[in-house]
């Protein structure tokens, strides 16, 4: 099994805005096809699949993402962050 796997170039600030945020993150890019992290605010807990500007998302990830019942999101920039925040700021 194959665990060296790459993390996008926006991998590390994208963490690093999540944690600025408020943010518990849980890396877990190195299992195939799940989400590279997943997140977790005011009982929110959101499966993130972190590119770069011009990076698509794998077959296999689109079929992760498909069969997983809770909220997931694909996260490019800090302002992708941002927005995610932003809707959970309210809850409790």
């Amino acid at each position: 099994m194959a665990w060296a796997r790459k993390v996008d170039t926006t991998h590390k600030v994208v963490v690093e805005a999540f944690r600025a945020a408020g943010w518990h993150v849980l890396a877990t890019f190195r299992l195939p096809n799940a989400p590279d992290l997943f997140v977790a605010k005011a009982g929110r807990t959101v499966a993130v699949e972190v590119k770069g500007p011009k990076t698509r998302i794998s077959a296999g990830q689109q079929s992760w993402h498909a069969d997983w019942p809770g909220e997931t999101a694909i996260i490019r920039t800090v302002a992708d962050v941002m927005e995610l925040s932003r809707a959970t700021s309210g809850r409790i």
